[in-house]
């Protein structure tokens, strides 16, 4: 007991060192592989009465256990209090690091292990896959901070410095990780699975509430639409309000702020501080039954479809396209005379590369200039506040 105790207490010392937070224990996901491989030898190497031996301790252990009426869960407590809460929580923090971290060092070279390549059978199905999985990290990770910041767990500016010492060093690391593959068609898979490792071990750590048992769990899954989004995002309020009310946005691009949720990809533009556009773009395969841009409608964005929206009375069906997408949309007003509300709806096809928005279809007769498919088939995959008469763009390409 007072080698164990001499253990604990060195550990407990290490642990508390702030260059081991900050260094070593993201070491851990390469060190934890290498200490087991050496424990693994070592149970190899033992011989049958070592052995032997080693498995009578545990079960005088066990037995002695079972005669006392002491469980686990209960030796675990007495460590608690024989070492200290603190201490305690390090070691059982550290434990839980090392081997979540353990997992993540091993994912790069794993590839046939990981269902998501399942039906990748070519170089660039693999490519992409990866890619896309180095993207959800990177939204998993924005969520992270985000609820950092919302649940004022650490300070925010140390948070931020962090964060741009982080990237520095993941840059550093990705070019490092470009030069070993150089040449070879394998080179953009093995920088995504690096990209998608490093990121899910800030995750981790991120997750290591500085011993702080009474701190939130960190949460990292997309956040649901908020259902009365349109109900207080609007055009004409100004931007700290948008802050207020989301926080901080998934990514900036220029003056559009925009949020990624379970459902939707939301995209606040700005003017001057004020919120001039509000786009909410469908995810594939899912349904936001929030509020809509027209009051009058109610179907649940992903089943709305072009004839639904047509029903509003007042509008017309328009047609754009560009070199990458073809779009039919409905651009209205709703309200009082002198206090218009505008509104769009619309059906956006990309012709490749759309990412993660809704599918969606239809003809369209150039010389007639008037729609050929049946507005009941053709599916609804984004509305829009304007703030103007001019129809909104937005990022379509959703990742």
């Amino acid at each position: 007991m007072n080698d164990l105790t001499s253990i604990l207490a060195a550990a407990d010392t290490y642990l508390q060192r702030e260059w081991v937070k900050a260094v070593a224990l993201p070491s851990f996901g390469v060190a934890a592989a290498g200490v087991g491989y050496l424990l693994r030898r070592m149970i190899e190497k033992r011989g049958p009465i070592e052995e032997i031996e080693l498995l009578a301790k545990v079960a005088n252990l066990k037995s002695q256990l079972a005669k006392d009426g002491t469980n686990i869960s209960e030796l675990r407590s007495f460590q608690a209090q024989a070492l200290g809460k603190e201490a305690a929580a390090a070691i059982t923090t550290a434990q839980r690091y090392a081997e979540t971290a353990s997992q993540l060092s091993g994912n790069a070279r794993q590839v046939d292990r990981d269902p998501a390549f399942d039906n990748a059978i070519t170089q660039g199905e693999m490519n992409d896959v990866s890619y896309r999985k180095a993207d959800q990290a990177d939204d998993e990770l924005s969520e992270a901070i985000r609820f950092l910041q919302e649940h004022g767990i650490g300070n925010s500016e140390d948070l931020q410095r962090s964060q741009i010492a982080w990237k520095s060093y993941c840059e550093a690391e990705l070019s490092r990780e470009a030069r070993i593959w150089e040449g070879g068609s394998i080179r953009p898979l093995m920088i995504n699975l690096k990209r998608e490792a490093l990121t899910r071990e800030r995750i981790a750590t991120l997750a290591w509430n500085e011993l702080d048992p009474d701190s939130p769990e960190l949460v990292v899954e997309p956040r649901k639409t908020p259902r009365n989004l349109l109900e207080h995002i609007e055009p004409q309020i100004p931007k700290v309000r948008v802050h207020e009310i989301l926080g901080s946005p998934s990514v900036v691009a220029g003056n559009t702020w925009i949020y990624r949720f379970l459902e939707t990809q939301v995209e606040v533009t700005f003017e001057h501080d004020i919120v001039r556009d509000v786009v909410v773009a469908l995810i594939h395969g899912q349904v936001y039954a929030g509020t809509s841009a027209d009051d009058s409608v109610t179907i649940p964005l992903g089943r709305l479809t072009l004839a639904d929206v047509m029903e509003i009375g007042n509008v017309e069906v328009e047609y754009r396209w560009s070199n990458r997408t073809k779009e039919v949309y409905v651009h209205g007003r709703s309200g009082p005379p002198g206090a218009w509300t505008e509104y769009c709806y619309g059906a956006l096809h990309v012709f490749s590369g759309a990412g993660r928005l809704q599918d969606t279809g239809f003809l369209w007769n150039d010389e007639l200039n008037q729609l050929i498919s049946d507005p009941k088939t053709v599916l609804i995959n984004w509305m829009a506040l304007p703030g103007t008469s001019e129809m909104p763009a937005f990022y379509w390409f959703i990742k």
